[in-house]
């Protein structure tokens, strides 16, 4: 097997199984959460997700990819710059969080935003990491963080955080959010 075959390999194989992950954890969240805590867990996530889908265009990752030549103060300056958007966009979605509260009429969509906001600021670390591991085509090594990550994520998010955030502590909705913190 040659190289390019390996890295399609890995790429699929990393991509499988984090989608078996999700499915795993939304599962145990599912049945772990209240119906309407888990409804309050998908809206902070889709709206979460939406965010970061527009966020990405951007095109930081894609400017340290395919640059031709690459320099350190390259790196640097697509990362300060991934910085700077990212945290503006954290800041923009704390600040909008009790009005998107409001319009879904559920006040403890809120706080998970407040937390979700959060993880926007790991963007520019593990954007640019995946990044270079993609330039060198390092396809294997991404794959194996992006597996542990995953997995860390789905076990931290299915059984400890939400059994301790929606039984003892009673914050059942902010749990995807908060596992997700967990892991900058």
């Amino acid at each position: 097997m040659n190289f390019i075959h390996r890295s399609i390999l890995f790429s699929a194989v990393e991509r499988y199984i984090s989608v078996f992950l999700f499915l795993f954890s939304t599962a145990a969240l599912a049945r772990l959460l209240s119906p309407g805590e888990f409804g309050i867990s998908a809206v902070v996530g889709a709206l979460i997700a939406v965010t970061a889908a527009s966020f990405q265009e951007f095109g930081g990752s894609n400017y340290l990819i395919q640059k031709a030549s690459l320099s350190e103060a390259n790196i640097r300056t697509a990362f300060t710059i991934t910085l700077c958007l990212s945290c503006t966009v954290a800041i923009l979605l704390f600040t909008v969080r009790t009005p998107l509260a409001d319009v879904f009429g559920q006040k403890s969509v809120a706080p998970a935003l407040a937390v979700a906001a959060l993880n926007f600021i790991s963007l520019p670390f593990t954007g640019t990491m995946s990044a270079l591991l993609r330039r060198e085509m390092q396809f294997g090594k991404l794959a194996i963080a992006n597996l542990c990550c995953n997995f860390a994520t789905a076990v931290v998010r299915s059984a400890w955080l939400s059994r301790i955030t929606a039984s003892w502590r009673q914050f059942g909705a902010l749990s995807r959010a908060a596992s997700a913190l967990l892991f900058l």
